[in-house]
């Protein structure tokens, strides 16, 4: 089970451990994914890359995911082709 606190200093925590997000981009799409809810790559990779072109924002977008797997919250977002 998963706990995200977004009011002062963000913190997520899975089974009462906390897990460390160090980079920026990736609790903005952990906090624009819990807000927002589902949002298609494109959209998400427009938003946190506005300046790079399509296929290198899809890129680092699946580097953040990527990265929330690695941290220990692996099964917090969901993927679904380009969802």
């Amino acid at each position: 089970m998963f706990s995200l606190r977004l009011l002062g200093r963000p913190a997520l925590q899975s089974d009462g451990h906390t897990v460390a997000l160090s980079i920026r981009k990736t609790w903005a799409l952990l906090v624009r994914l819990a807000v927002g809810g589902p949002a298609r790559r494109e959209q998400l990779g427009g938003l946190l890359w506005p300046d790079l072109d399509e296929p290198t924002a899809r890129r680092n977008l699946r580097r953040e995911l990527a990265r929330l797997r690695e941290s220990g919250a692996d099964g917090l977002v969901q993927s679904d082709g380009d969802l």
